[in-house]
């Protein structure tokens, strides 16, 4: 039943990582600098996110966003980074954290789904 409901997850997981990287297929990609990062403390201990806020030019207009991000370490103000955003709605940038997240996610599933059918039944 465990590895049924984890097939079921991955294939869920998929469906969602595929419907989101088509849709950000048509997204440019754009040399943006950063503002500033700065992490935010929630109520439960340990519980932290990490942001960074970007400014970039998109036909010929200026835009500021941030998004969550993993990991702070090595991006810091002034630096130069590539982004992409949306050219509809060029101050809507991809979602990295949540493609990692799928990335992350369906990698744990398949590992268990490994060891569940690896797993040498005692009967």
């Amino acid at each position: 039943m465990i590895i049924i409901c984890c097939i079921l997850a991955l294939i869920v997981c998929a469906f969602i990582l595929i419907a989101y990287l088509i849709k950000i297929s048509c997204y440019e990609k754009v040399e943006a600098q950063i503002l500033y990062t700065y992490t935010k403390s929630y109520i439960r201990p340990g519980s932290k996110a990490h942001f960074i806020k970007y400014e970039y030019y998109f036909n010929g207009e200026k835009y500021q966003t941030e998004k969550q991000i993993f990991i702070k370490s090595g991006k810091k103000w002034g630096d130069i980074v590539y982004i992409r955003c949306n050219p509809q709605s060029p101050e809507e940038i991809e979602d990295t954290a949540m493609v990692q997240t799928c990335y992350f996610l369906m990698s744990f599933l398949c590992l268990i789904i490994f060891l569940l059918i690896k797993k040498p039944s005692h009967r």
